[in-house]
């Protein structure tokens, strides 16, 4: 009996165990930061100010007996709203795929993503083109948690998304905006093929609100985007191109009542271009964006990236608005843990 006793403790304590993992990271900056002016204040001087901020972000992971991943993840300033799927992310993967919720990307987004940044702080996020199949949140509105899934077979990865159908209002915007209000119904496909040093996506976003019930408008929006990469060497490329199309909802707070909108037809293509040089430790980036067709802008950038090593990178960049004069500049240092 006692050899048995033992035998099994041994087969118990050998055997492979599914254990979950609890896991900290985190990141940093500091450095000098001159940050664009608001849009309309032409020609103005940015101010020179001090820039600075550290984070943690906690991820969790485990296995199911069959073979199935899970986890979680979020920063810790998000904890709050993590409770509730407005930041961060939660998924189960498997054969069948990989299903996430909370703040996730939509799958326009997830496939083709946005041309590189410059800078220490991403200087107001010029690079980025339009999406409109992305949940949101802020104080006035929330659509999260939304749902991602990808499927990958071979080259070939697929995306799906929907954003939570939930009741959101947008009080008090000025500018035609580009999210969902009222009842949220957008949803978004996409596809990628990437092979060896090049990759190219598709995706179509759909985005069909009914915001006033009493008046008829409505948001009816479609988005067709397609995107290209490829790396020559030291050399990465970054394009994308997109058509916007169908109506939109503005509010006018110079109207008499300025909590009453009205129904706008837009269409228009944007584009955006990046470069990435390397050489050794520094890299060079150069980015162009136009969506100045449908009530946006027309942006470039140019940085540079230098890897001290052990996690700590010299940041620099500069950046201007090619429809109102405005730019700005950062520099500093920026730390993974």
């Amino acid at each position: 009996m006692n050899k048995l006793l033992l035998a099994s403790a041994l087969m118990i304590s050998t055997a492979p165990m599914a254990l979950a993992e609890v896991s900290l990271s985190g990141d940093a900056r500091m450095g000098i930061l001159a940050d664009l002016v608001a849009p309309g204040s032409i020609d103005v001087t940015p101010e020179l100010a001090f820039t600075s901020r550290a984070r943690v972000k906690v991820d969790m992971s485990g296995d199911t007996d069959g073979g199935m991943s899970f986890g979680a993840s979020f920063r810790v300033r998000d904890a709050v709203d993590a409770t509730s799927g407005l930041a961060g992310e939660v998924f189960l993967s498997g054969p069948f795929g990989k299903i996430s919720m909370g703040d996730v990307d939509g799958a326009a987004v997830a496939a083709i993503g946005h041309v590189s940044y410059v800078g220490l702080t991403d200087l107001q996020s010029l690079n980025e083109v339009r999406y409109i199949s992305n949940g949101f949140s802020n104080d006035l509105t929330a659509t999260d948690p939304s749902v991602l899934f990808e499927y990958t077979t071979g080259d070939l990865t697929f995306y799906a998304s929907v954003v939570n159908p939930q009741q959101v209002t947008e009080e008090g915007a000025t500018d035609v905006f580009y999210t969902s209000a009222g009842k949220a119904r957008a949803y978004g496909l996409a596809v990628r093929y990437a092979i060896d040093n090049y990759a190219v996506s598709l995706a179509y976003e759909s985005n069909k609100i009914l915001y006033n019930s009493i008046t008829g408008i409505k948001v009816d929006q479609q988005n067709l985007m397609l995107g290209a990469e490829a790396t020559f060497g030291p050399l990465a490329l970054k394009a994308i191109v997109g058509h916007f199309s169908g109506t939109d909802v503005v509010i006018d707070e110079t109207m008499t009542d300025p909590t009453d909108p009205f129904e706008v037809d837009l269409s228009g293509t944007e584009f955006a271009i990046s470069a990435d040089y390397t050489m050794d430790a520094l890299t060079l980036t150069a980015f162009y964006t136009d969506d100045s067709e449908y009530d946006g802008t027309e942006a470039y950038g140019v940085g540079a990236t230098y890897d001290l090593g052990g996690g700590a990178t010299v940041k620099g960049g500069y950046v201007k608005d090619k429809f109102d004069g405005a730019y700005g500049y950062d520099m500093g240092v920026e730390f993974t843990f």
